[in-house]
């Protein structure tokens, strides 16, 4: 899956996709048209069609309601964001928020300090589908 990561300054994201056992690096973290950074853990292709829509792009025709990638999204104004699998947005009220296979060591490395940089990294060190190098983009 993925690790993102946001700290309040930083979204970052690890690199590694996997495809048929294949492992291949990838930016997962994307600004998008309106200033908002956005990351996607899970299924890319389907995720880069859902990041296409919000910026103004025609809604998918199709969806796999099970693979449904994990996005979220920072917007200018710092509000975290999260996409569910029927297109709706939901604001997230916390200052830190994570997602993805990494999740938690991501979300424990944050809560002791550091930055969404160091938590991917540390969830690299302990999750198989997080790693191949770390992505990061600033509001």
């Amino acid at each position: 899956m993925s690790t993102i990561a946001w700290d309040g300054e930083t979204l970052a994201a690890d690199k590694q996709a996997t495809n048929n056992n294949c492992r291949m690096t990838v930016t997962k973290i994307k600004r998008l048209k309106d200033g908002s950074i956005a990351g996607i853990s899970g299924n890319l292709d389907v995720g880069l069609l859902v990041l296409a829509y919000i910026e103004g792009g025609e809604k998918p025709v199709w969806l796999e309601k099970d693979d449904f990638p994990v996005i979220i999204f920072v917007k200018p104004d710092r509000t975290i964001w999260g996409i569910e699998k029927y297109l709706n947005a939901f604001q997230i009220e916390e200052k830190r928020a994570a997602c993805g296979s990494g999740r938690d060591f991501a979300l424990a490395a944050m809560a002791c300090g550091k930055t969404a940089q160091e938590a991917v990294e540390l969830a690299s060190q302990f999750d198989c589908s997080t790693g191949m190098g770390i992505d990061t983009l600033m509001l």
